[in-house]
């Protein structure tokens, strides 16, 4: 009777009658049903943004967030997806100069994913400074295992082929690993020890010359810097500087090391200067190829790589030296920078046009001889 009165039912509700589970199913089938409730409830992990608009709505004005992001990408895609990313990030206000340390994250993440060197530095591309590099050879020599090997070696399949900027850049990576291994391997603040062990590690690459010897070091001081004054996003604790020298830790060095640290020491004096007229001042003070460095350093310290920030910047930046050779320094190199971030003769020379008549013609020069022996681009229209 039962039986007959469910199929009526039923059928009034034009379903089917299933039969009722037997009892000893009840119990796995209520496990199963509690379980995927855990998995839709459970939150969901965030789509990887792959593009810089993606990037900005999930991270806003956060840099640390978006280095995240970049990493991300480079694990769903690839490297050099990753740097167009960056690259487009670099037209944001809030990201305008993070655009090597960008680059820094995406060498991380192609350490992680690619098994050898030569497949990361493959990997990677040359844009944003060659940040990609750097953040490969950081890790690399970060690892105990690689603590005693032979550095020449790294690079020495990139001596005398292709571009000789690759070569360069390699070094200049392994000056940046040499910083970061002896900064991580301390607690609390780096400080000149630190800085002399990453600077004797350069000295022990074998066959080095005075080339290799100012990139290396070059990148000694420049991970120093990043670490001390940009939020690098791998330092718990950063290093600090002198804080009565403006010009510390350059004056501990002699030579070609010198001229170096003051290429980038350039950022931190403006920073500490009450202006940038007097940065270019206390810049003159080192004389010589270092007060050019040390200019140089001012000029590039803004540079992101988009004509549209990049051009008033030098405009209202270099007639604030003082100095006719600086200002000449300041124009020329934040062109050449500009040409080392993008590979891009025409807009580099665009540059130069943005600086006084007087300096337009040899800032074009300087151009034009780096895209061709450092870059190996060709000739460009005359400005």
């Amino acid at each position: 009777m039962r039986r007959q009165m469910l199929v009526a039912r039923t059928r009034e509700q034009g379903g089917r009658a299933w039969p009722r589970p037997p009892r000893w199913l009840l119990w796995p089938l209520g496990a199963v049903a509690v379980m995927l409730g855990v998995l839709l409830a459970a939150p969901r992990p965030a789509p990887v943004p792959l593009t810089a608009d993606g990037v900005v709505t999930a991270c806003g004005e956060d840099a640390t967030c978006a280095g995240h992001a970049l990493r991300r990408i480079v694990a769903r895609t690839d490297p050099r997806t990753a740097l167009q990313v960056a690259t487009a990030l670099t037209a944001h206000p809030a990201f305008a100069s993070e655009g090597h340390p960008f680059a820094h994250e995406i060498g991380y993440a192609t350490a992680e994913k690619y098994p050898t060197l030569g497949e990361q530095l493959q990997a990677c591309g040359d844009t944003l400074g060659s940040g990609c590099y750097h953040g490969v050879l950081m890790l690399y020599i970060g690892k105990p295992e690689n603590a005693r090997a032979d550095l020449a070696a790294v690079c020495a399949p990139y001596k005398g082929k292709g571009a000789p900027a690759m070569y360069t850049d390699c070094v200049h990576g392994i000056g940046h690993g040499l910083m970061m291994r002896a900064l991580m391997g301390k607690a609390g603040a780096g400080g000149w020890p630190e800085i002399e062990q990453a600077l004797a590690g350069c000295g022990r690459m074998t066959g080095a010359g005075e080339t290799e010897q100012f990139f290396c070091t070059g990148g000694v001081f420049m991970e120093y810097r990043v670490a001390a004054t940009m939020k690098a996003f791998h330092y718990p604790t950063p290093p600090t500087y002198a804080a009565d020298d403006p010009a510390w830790p350059c004056t501990h060095v002699q030579g070609v090391s010198r001229v170096a640290c003051y290429s980038y020491q350039g950022t931190l004096i403006a920073l500490k200067s009450p202006t940038v007229a007097a940065a270019f001042a206390t810049c003159a003070v080192a004389g010589g190829e270092a007060a050019q460095a040390c200019a140089s350093s001012i000029s590039r310290d803004r540079v992101t790589g988009s004509l549209d920030l990049d051009r008033p910047y030098v405009k209202r930046l270099c007639p604030q030296a003082a100095d006719p050779a600086l200002r000449q320094t300041c124009y020329t190199d934040a062109a050449r920078y500009y040409l080392y971030l993008n590979r891009d003769l025409p807009g580099a020379l665009s540059m130069c046009a943005a600086a006084e008549p007087a300096d337009r013609a040899a800032c074009g020069t300087v151009v034009r001889r780096d895209a061709q022996a450092e870059y190996r681009i060709g000739r460009a229209a005359p400005l």
